[in-house]
């Protein structure tokens, strides 16, 4: 807070003689008291008269003539309270910001007189008010440090930040004074306080926060996924087929705000856990961006193969009443579409299926369990990469 200032005034009035065309005019010269606050600050002015007695009374006035009394109560806005000692307490004077120029303040001018039985008659004394404006401090809080060995430039953080204008008070989070030379390079996390004045005055703006989060340790996202090869066949962390689905999974060990997934081939994903396809083979590089709680990007990339590869495989015997082989169905990777027969050998059909998921034939035929002896099969089959592949035989149903 500004110091209020009183000035000593001179207990007699020096006469002026000034000389003007047809005489003298004689004025007397009055030194006034000046106090001097910060805005919102309340000030209590003395009426200052020397030669004042026992039975001295006092008037305050707003105006050099004398004309418009100072009550107790509130006038403009402003409240005014009258002690019994003559002195007078101001509450609410606002700085207005007429000056173009922040040193200048706004002046209120006020004037008292004294009066008593053994009192002289005394001119009205000038007392100036000046109120200096306070700061309005605005800051802001700035973006994570994502380097355990970065820093932040909290002037960056304060609006319109100006040493040649203003003074500033800036506190840590750990409760230490910080030197205006160190404000451009802190590392400690926590919420800072700052406060400022206008250079050389002592109006300080409320104090305000910053908040300053910087990571403490490098992290690095993690993820799994599993390559659907067909028919139940899955591949964890290895290579891909061709038009299979990819199964991909987060597994990364802190806690993770939002995801961003590439996968190399013009495919982005946004959720935790996506599901992707790979149109054609090759090495794709994937990348997961992992955003943590602090708004911080971390990135892990992964190559994964996509092959075209197929493989049909289909047995020469099953039993169906054993406790294996109970069905009989091909078995395959890298295809995408089927059509698959069984018949006896009189051609009648006993078992078909468009289903990549069927079990296949369970040995019976209308409801009844199909004879021991020999069966002939026929299987269509599209690869993942459009290729139709024909294969029939003979197999043995062995009970």
């Amino acid at each position: 807070m500004l110091r209020s200032k009183l000035f000593n005034i001179f207990s007699f009035f020096p006469v002026l003689m000034l000389f003007f065309p047809g005489g003298w005019l004689y004025a007397q010269e009055i030194d006034p008291v000046n106090w001097e606050i910060c805005e919102g600050d309340p000030v209590t002015v003395e009426p200052g008269f020397d030669q004042a007695g026992s039975d001295a009374n006092y008037t305050w006035y707003h105006d050099a003539g004398g004309t418009v009394a100072i009550t107790d109560g509130t006038y403009n806005g402003i409240e005014y309270q009258l002690g019994s000692d003559g002195e007078l307490t101001i509450l609410g004077l606002k700085y207005e910001p007429t000056a173009s120029t922040y040193i200048q303040a706004s002046t209120y001018n006020y004037y008292v007189e004294l009066s008593g039985s053994n009192v002289p008659p005394t001119p009205l004394k000038h007392i100036k008010v000046r109120v200096f404006h306070v700061p309005r401090l605005r800051t802001n809080n700035p973006p994570a440090v994502c380097d355990p060995d970065g820093s932040v430039d909290l002037s960056s953080s304060i609006d319109e930040f100006d040493l040649d204008v203003y003074d500033y008070q800036l506190v840590s989070p750990s409760g230490n004074a910080v030197s205006i030379d160190d404000i451009y390079d802190q590392q400690e996390n926590g919420t800072y306080t700052v406060r400022s004045s206008f250079k050389e005055f002592e109006c300080w703006s409320e104090w305000k926060s910053i908040d300053v989060t910087i990571a403490l340790s490098t992290l690095e996202p993690a993820f799994d996924y599993e390559a659907n090869l067909g028919t139940g066949n899955v591949l964890r962390n290895g290579t891909a087929q061709l038009l299979h689905p990819v199964d991909f999974f987060d597994v990364t060990p802190w806690a993770v705000s939002s995801w961003h997934w590439d996968f190399g081939d013009g495919h982005e994903a946004t959720i935790q856990n996506p599901t992707h396809t790979f149109a054609a083979k090759g090495i794709y590089t994937v990348v997961l961006t992992a955003e943590d709680t602090i708004g911080c990007l971390h990135t892990l990339e992964r190559l994964i193969e996509v092959r075209d590869d197929y493989l049909i495989l289909i047995p020469n015997a099953f039993s169906p009443s054993g406790q294996k082989n109970n069905h009989f169905k091909p078995e395959y990777k890298g295809v995408v579409k089927i059509e698959f027969y069984v018949f006896n050998t009189w051609g009648e059909l006993l078992f078909f299926t468009q289903s990549l998921d069927s079990e296949g034939w369970n040995g019976t035929w209308k409801g009844k369990v199909a004879p021991e002896g020999n069966y002939i099969y026929k299987g269509v089959f599209i690869t993942s990469s459009g290729m139709e592949v024909i294969k029939d035989g003979v197999f043995s149903l062995i009970r």
